[in-house]
């Protein structure tokens, strides 16, 4: 399973509190500040898998947009199923974290933006799909 193999992929720790990095890999829903969480692993796998089953063949999905970077993991994940991640994050400090995070990963694959996702990314559209990982 491809999903599940980017999400044993990516090292979860790092993109929480090196207080909580040894829960990193429980199934748990876990704080990342400003009121906000990091999804459980098995929540991002399930997200992508429906994303993917939206689309007409099984290959990578293109252009994805998320709508709530958080602090970066779910776009780590995505980065290696789709073509290209664009994430849109509207709390800077958590714009900031991700891009933090996501920089030792060097993944060239995800253009991280700060805005409001109500907004969408005109700048960048059309995407073949949309990810809400925040309501």
């Amino acid at each position: 399973e491809r999903v599940l193999g980017a999400i044993a992929t990516v090292p979860r720790h790092l993109f929480m509190e090196p207080g909580l990095a040894s829960q990193a890999y429980e199934d748990a829903a876990l704080p990342i500040g400003h009121q906000q969480t990091i999804s459980k692993p098995s929540v991002v796998a399930r997200m992508i898998e429906l994303l993917r089953e939206g689309m007409s063949s099984d290959h990578a999905l293109a252009r994805v947009l998320e709508i709530g970077t958080g602090c970066g993991y779910q776009a780590a994940v995505l980065s290696l199923v789709a073509q290209e991640v664009f994430s849109i994050e509207r709390i800077r400090p958590l714009h900031e974290q991700a891009k933090a995070n996501l920089r030792p990963l060097r993944v060239p694959n995800i253009r991280l933006h700060y805005g409001d996702g109500m907004l969408g990314l005109p700048q960048a559209a059309p995407f073949s799909s949309i990810i809400l990982a925040a309501a």
